[in-house]
């Protein structure tokens, strides 16, 4: 390979032909071969990768099970540090996005936010300590506050805003909870809107 930047025991030990990757940290990017435009930074970052190209992982730990995944960011001790072959994920914080292994096309922000089930979902924003924390097979939600949609694992299509919001919910989809607590009392319903505190709680 040409134009790579190596720092650290064992960084990009098995590059056999990609091109302008870095980096640094002990292991990080250790099992490139034909991957190119990859950034890793913090120990053990990138650690498992081989042939997937352009993803950058800033934090110890980081991606450090992706193996063919393209187009991921992870910045934070082991975000995304469960992907194996997923692409376009994006998580930030320390765990964030933890759980993701499959799931595609994810945002993940704050501490341990979707860090706890195994999730293969597609799609969804997740922002807030412990947001999403529990989801699984789940698709397409905006989920976004402290523990908003925390005990979430197959649910689909929610809109859950606000501290606590919908945290009760666990396969009920298609909702819309806008407020502190709203939705709390909810876990399996479907359709339903609450706006404000507590509403639907």
């Amino acid at each position: 390979g040409e134009y790579n930047v190596a720092v650290g025991n064992n960084t990009l030990d098995a590059l056999t032909s990609g091109d302008f990757n870095t980096a640094i940290g002990y292991i990080s990017g250790s099992a490139i071969t034909t991957g190119s435009n990859n950034t890793g930074i913090g120990n053990q970052s990138l650690e498992a990768l081989t042939t997937g190209s352009d993803n950058t992982a800033g934090g110890s730990g980081g991606l450090n099970a992706l193996t063919e995944g393209s187009n991921n960011a992870a910045f934070g001790r082991a975000a995304l540090g469960a992907v194996t072959t997923a692409s376009d994920n994006t998580a930030l914080g320390r765990s964030a996005g933890l759980g993701i292994t499959t799931g595609t096309g994810n945002t993940t922000i704050g501490t341990s936010a979707a860090s706890a089930g195994t999730m293969t979902g597609n799609n969804n924003v997740v922002i807030g300590k412990l947001a999403g924390e529990d989801m699984t097979s789940a698709d397409a939600n905006v989920i976004i506050g402290e523990d908003a949609g925390k005990n979430q694992t197959t649910a689909d299509n929610n809109i859950l805003i606000g501290q606590g919001a919908g945290e009760a919910i666990t396969t009920g989809g298609d909702n819309i909870f806008i407020g502190q607590a709203a939705g709390d009392g909810h876990d399996a319903e479907t359709n339903n809107l609450g706006i404000g505190r507590s509403a639907l709680g």
